[in-house]
């Protein structure tokens, strides 16, 4: 008399359904091109003023501001970066941010040399520096302060449960 093989029932496999629609499809949303275009025109706009000659841009009206306005044109700077990181473009990391931050701020130090009546000035690059890190810490204040009124939400929405 022979047995037979004792055959497992297989279980019915779960079909996922992906939904893709044009968004998701898009490598890159149209909010993200935008933001993209904003950061560059905002990068040749700093470059443009550091290469005019110094008669044209008026340092007299300037004065003693020149390094806090160095401080809030690179703060500006991560702020957009960061946008336009968030927007979508995927290949802007922190590194690449804080590189593209560091060589646009050489840079601009580096064409007042041949600009007429301008100089090359190493405290500038410091204080551009010093704008980079600092834009850097005001958005880590605020994205702290957003995590925590997320958080007091989610525990008052939690505590009206109980």
């Amino acid at each position: 008399m022979k047995t037979k093989p004792n055959k497992k029932k297989k279980k019915p496999e779960i079909e996922i359904e992906y939904i893709e629609d044009d968004y998701i499809k898009s490598k890159t949303p149209l909010f993200g091109k935008i933001m993209l275009c904003i950061l560059i025109l905002y990068c040749i706009t700093i470059f443009y003023f550091a290469a005019l000659p110094a008669d044209s841009i008026g340092s007299a009206t300037i004065g003693n501001y020149a390094k806090l306005l160095h401080v809030l044109e690179f703060c500006g700077f991560i702020a957009l970066s960061v946008l336009t990181l968030f927007a979508g473009i995927e290949w802007l990391s922190f590194w690449r941010i804080n590189i593209i931050g560091i060589v646009l701020a050489a840079s601009t130090e580096l064409v007042q040399l041949i600009s007429q009546g301008r100089t090359c000035s190493f405290s500038d690059f410091i204080f551009d520096i010093i704008g980079i890190i600092s834009g850097w810490v005001i958005l880590w204040i605020l994205f702290s302060l957003l995590i925590m009124y997320l958080i007091s939400m989610i525990t008052e929405e939690c505590a009206r449960w109980y």
